[in-house]
């Protein structure tokens, strides 16, 4: 193997998404700069017939430049402009995954599980049953159809516009909190009208359906925790996002642009 994609990196980089082709290649791009197609194959030790389809992949991922003439060169993005942005969604992840662990210490502080208490359970789903889920439940919401979304949350209720606007048509109050950074987002065009938008502090995908469905999406592969049932900690979650609510900046909807105007608060 080449000194370029010795060591344990490319074995690292896949904490990133990348696969081990993906790793060689961009380490060796970061190391020896721009390089032909055919040159990259080789000092990255990869199959000439695996290249072009890997260079691409990493072009897709944000993660390099490939030359739209022959032949072929391919250059990586600079490292901190390529990760900077994975890196502070998971410090996020993080900051809000201590939040909940001190709410659940609050809780357990409380006391002792009371005698016949019934035990809650949630089930973990792949991104594909997710949204299936995600989509029956708000298809079925009579009451109310809470969430707070950041931009991966975003796309994946904007997949659900049907089963929103039917949602509307039961009768059910449907708010999200959106985070600053999906400001300007495509996705806000495809939520129905009637939906109350507000802008705030987002670290988390949570939606509340009914008061009686909780689901939690993970934003750094897709899976979500379904709760069937609102316990104490769900009705902890479901007053944190009033709170949230309270605090958000109202908006609605300009569908041309697929941007947010500040409209007067709703209670």
């Amino acid at each position: 193997m080449h000194p370029d994609v010795q060591g344990d990196l490319p074995a690292s980089l896949e904490e990133f998404g990348l696969s081990k082709y993906e790793g060689r290649a961009y380490l060796t791009m970061i190391g020896r700069g721009s390089l032909a197609a055919s040159d990259l194959a080789y000092y990255a030790n990869l199959p000439r017939t695996k290249v072009y389809q890997t260079v691409k992949k990493l072009e897709k991922k944000r993660l390099a430049v490939v030359s739209k003439q022959k032949p072929l060169i391919c250059s990586a993005i600079p490292p901190e402009e390529a990760f900077g942005e994975i890196v502070d969604l998971h410090e996020r992840r993080v900051k809000n995954m201590r939040k909940i662990v001190e709410r659940l210490q609050k809780l357990s502080d409380a006391g002792q599980r009371p005698k016949g208490s019934e035990e809650r359970r949630y089930f973990i789903l792949d991104p594909d049953s997710a949204l299936t889920k995600i989509a029956g439940l708000v298809a079925s919401a009579r009451s109310s159809v809470t969430a707070t979304l950041d931009p991966w949350g975003l796309r994946l209720v904007a997949q659900c516009r049907g089963q929103l606007i039917k949602a509307a048509t039961n009768g059910a109050r449907v708010r999200f909190v959106i985070g600053q950074q999906c400001l300007g987002s495509e996705s806000l065009s495809s939520l129905p009208d009637g939906i109350e938008l507000r802008t705030g502090d987002v670290s988390a995908n949570l939606l509340i359906i009914d008061m009686a469905h909780m689901v939690s999406v993970d934003s750094s592969n897709g899976k979500a925790a379904l709760f069937a049932s609102l316990d104490a900690f769900g009705t902890l979650q479901a007053r944190n996002f009033e709170e949230v609510w309270a605090k958000a900046q109202a908006h609605s909807i300009n569908s041309k642009s697929a941007q947010l105007r500040p409209c007067a608060p709703r209670s």
